[in-house]
């Protein structure tokens, strides 16, 4: 008879094992037993819930936040009229739309993604399992844990953890449905990638890579199997209803009427690899060095983890999942419109850490091994305190701008904005107790504040720009000249200012 291949063991649940070294094998001396595995599996997604929920509500709600609570708080037909004008599909906020009457404050606004990013390491720790043995899944899983650029995306109001989650179990799936043949794994598998791309419109260069994988398999099976096709066709039937609203969005970004990100440069690819290495510098003496230094390692580790795929099939789930929406989103971005910044990789994070987990396994020896895991975990770890604690990272403090209106506000008070970077954060706390403008030129504020006996002036700026916030504040004073300006608050982001007709006498 003649010799099987790789994936024709796979298909009778034989999928040779990934040899990653004699001291991490599953049981037997040196190994990890399941009880152990569990426990560990346990402390690693209290970990990745504890990193998540920390000072949750740390940061004011910032524009994007504020349309997920806006969108949220229509009716179930308004939700998806709002997300057919959107960039993206309508999942997250139905699931917002259901969660957000419950209650209402920051915390509880971000609550649901910091639960679906937990997830997503907790889905991790399994894959690698699939892939190769619980060491490989518990390593994966606690560096994606300690990740920060998956904490901190994780911890906004917006549809990032669900798609990683969804990202996770999908690539999971396909790697167990391929490997087995069974019919339970491709329906779960549809279940996912459905909800991947009715998540974010990313979730269309995911189903990309993964028809490489399964094209892979089918090549390296030298064997028919309906159940690749099959699926495809199923997630493609299940989103045409939202086709129409997908090449509407479409010419809403072509058209310049919706954000679209800047053209992308040279830099984008290596910004996109910090950000997955380690995201911020480590606040600690010695992290000038210690970020490089992981850098390099882990381009290592990864390298070694693809030179190996040819005789670790299952490695190249990850790696195709991993790559493919990365390249193909920013070829994209270079050859037809921009599409793609930084923060849309974050949902790969979970694949890149497997990677990298991988690479750390297949080093010859475990002292080896554990010197990787230090200096990864331990610049990952060390950077958490910048993440938490670095204002200079937060969005502008709309939450203080409108405690400070509340505090003095009367009746016939109007709050006027010049964007809507300041007017939906406003409103979200604003909650419909004071009246709202919004004016495209700061010279025609005399049109909407005529006859009122005193208004808010809001402005914002750009924290990144050190210049900003004083000719922010000379600009706006100019624009306030026929009016007498009764307070004036600066804080992270914003000025504020009261003002009443000159000749009004102050009270």
């Amino acid at each position: 008879m003649a010799p099987q291949t790789p994936w024709q063991r796979a298909r009778q649940g034989r999928l040779p094992p990934l040899p990653l070294g004699e001291t991490w094998r599953e049981g037997g001396p040196g190994g990890l037993s399941t009880a152990v595995a569990l426990v560990l599996l346990v402390g690693i997604t209290a970990l990745a819930v504890g990193l998540r929920l920390n000072g949750l509500d740390r940061k004011s709600v910032w524009y994007d936040e504020s349309i997920t609570a806006l969108f949220a708080r229509q009716s179930l037909q308004g939700v998806l009229d709002s997300a057919y004008g959107d960039t993206n599909p309508p999942l997250y906020y139905l699931v917002m739309h259901v969660w957000l009457p419950l209650t209402w404050n920051d915390f509880w606004l971000r609550l649901p993604s910091a639960i679906f990013s937990a997830g997503a390491v907790t889905a991790t720790v399994l894959f690698g399992r699939s892939l190769r043995g619980w060491s490989l899944g518990l390593l994966a899983g606690l560096f994606t844990a300690l990740a920060p650029f998956a904490i901190d995306l994780g911890q906004e109001a917006r549809s990032y953890g669900l798609l990683t989650l969804l990202t996770v179990i999908s690539v999971w799936v396909l790697f167990e449905a391929c490997r087995s043949g069974q019919k339970r794994w491709w329906a779960v598998y549809v279940a996912a990638t459905i909800g991947a791309v009715y998540t974010h419109n990313y979730g269309w260069f995911l189903v990309g890579a993964e028809s490489i994988c399964a094209l892979g398999y089918l090549i390296w099976s030298r064997r028919w199997d309906w159940g690749p096709l099959a699926s495809f066709l199923a997630i493609g039937a299940a989103y045409l209803p939202w086709l129409p609203a997908l090449m509407y969005q479409a010419r809403l970004a072509t058209s310049g009427a919706i954000w679209a990100p800047s053209a992308p440069n040279a830099t984008l690819l290596g910004d996109t690899y910090s950000a997955l290495v380690s995201y911020i510098a480590p606040s600690s003496r010695g992290g000038e060095w210690l970020q490089p230094a992981a850098g390099w390692l882990v381009g290592l580790l990864l390298a070694a983890s693809l030179f190996s795929a040819r005789r670790r099939p299952g490695l190249l789930f990850p790696i195709v999942a991993l790559a493919f929406p990365i390249a193909a989103a920013i070829s994209f971005s270079f050859a037809v419109k921009p599409i793609f910044v930084v923060r849309h990789a974050v949902n790969l994070v979970p694949l890149f850490w497997l990677c990298v987990a991988a690479g750390v396994l297949l080093l010859p020896t475990r002292l080896l091994k554990l010197l990787a895991v230090a200096l990864v975990a331990g610049t990952l770890a060390l950077s958490l305190p910048s993440l938490y604690s670095d204002a200079s990272l937060d969005p502008a403090d709309l939450r203080q701008a409108a405690a400070l209106v509340r505090q003095s506000a009367r009746p016939g008070d109007l709050v006027v904005h010049t964007s809507y970077f300041t007017t939906y954060p406003f409103e979200y706390y604003n909650r419909d107790l004071i009246e709202q403008a919004e004016v495209e030129d700061p010279r025609t504020i005399a049109r909407v504040v005529s006859g009122r006996p005193r208004f808010w002036y809001l402005v914002n700026y750009d924290q990144f720009n050190p210049d900003a916030e004083a000719r922010t504040d000379d600009l706006a004073r100019g624009y306030l000249a026929p009016w007498t300006i009764l307070q004036g608050h600066s804080g992270r982001g914003y000025h504020l200012y009261l003002a009443q007709p000159i000749g009004s006498p102050i009270t």
